[in-house]
């Protein structure tokens, strides 16, 4: 008797430009949340230390950021930069309907590629699909298992891709009659520059000069402050004030601790240095930013 071989249909997969550009990305989900029609949850001259991306699937808001206001309604995304100060208003009529979700993103040099490839305002849709992706995380952050947070990251990373897929940037064009165009990280993807990094995070609670950071990688002071700008766009300094400001914005959610411990924690040198350097990132004192916060009702 023969045997008879089934050739199974098969495709040879490979990369593309998107998808290499969002592999190249670390996502760190930190916050998810579903607005249902209230109309007090208003958010004046907020900033957070992270991104937030806004799904409106239903209602109306206004939301300004910086100085550009958008009259947002059903099917709109909203992406904020982190350390932006905006304002999110609802519809006294209809107030919105939303799902909206905090993340950090790694490398910081890769922050600007991510903020050029993707609009602040996107009118996506009401789609199923897509709408069915915030709602597997809205269960599954109901009832959190081992492995729920590997989910939330790849939920992530795909509302990400769905959403620069909509946005159809040039960049990510196959090439048909039109530049093809791939998003890629800087060129010196610099090992000093990821030494410092973690000389950073790991040492936030204590006071950190360039000087340290010079020392840890062997550079003079001078080409550390080269490198962070040409790579990174920013001195050092400023991403020593950002890390340490992140890590402020988690302690202040503990009302055990209060803004005099969290300074001497991160290793100001006093309380008001501390405040000082707050309100250049918040654009307010600490004692005002959990006010800002969102009130889930």
């Amino acid at each position: 008797m023969k045997r008879r071989t089934i050739m199974a249909n098969q495709n040879a997969l490979s990369f593309d430009p998107l998808s290499n550009f969002i592999e190249s990305l670390q996502l760190v989900p930190v916050l998810f949340g579903h607005q249902i029609h209230s109309k007090n949850n208003i958010a004046v001259n907020r900033v957070s230390p992270q991104f937030e991306l806004i799904y409106v699937i239903g209602g109306k808001s206004r939301i300004t950021i910086r100085n550009n206001t958008f009259d947002c309604a059903a099917g709109d995304v909203i992406l904020i930069p982190a350390f932006t100060r905006h304002c999110i208003v609802p519809d006294p009529v209809e107030p919105h309907d939303n799902f909206y979700i905090h993340f950090d993103l790694f490398p910081y040099y890769a922050q600007q590629g991510f903020l050029d490839s993707v609009r602040t305002l996107t009118h996506y849709g009401v789609k199923e699909a897509f709408t069915g992706l915030f709602q597997t995380w809205e269960q599954e952050a109901a009832n959190p298992q081992n492995g729920s947070y590997s989910i939330y990251k790849a939920l992530l990373k795909q509302i990400l891709t769905e959403i620069m897929r909509r946005q159809r940037h040039r960049r990510y064009a196959r090439g048909r009659g039109r530049e093809h165009r791939q998003v890629q990280l800087p060129a010196q993807k610099n090992s000093a520059i990821d030494l410092c990094i973690q000389f950073i995070e790991e040492n936030v609670t204590k006071p950190i000069s360039v000087s340290d950071l010079a020392s840890f990688t062997g550079l003079s002071p001078a080409t550390i402050y080269k490198l962070f700008r040409k790579i990174l766009n920013m001195s050092p300094v400023h991403l020593i004030q950002m890390t340490k400001m992140k890590r402020a914005a988690e302690l202040l959610h503990d009302p055990d601790h209060s803004v005099k411990e969290i300074a001497l924690t991160l290793g100001f040198s006093s309380q008001y240095y501390f405040t000082k350097v707050f309100k250049q990132h918040f654009k307010m004192p600490p004692s005002e930013y959990i006010d800002t916060l969102y009130r889930i009702e």
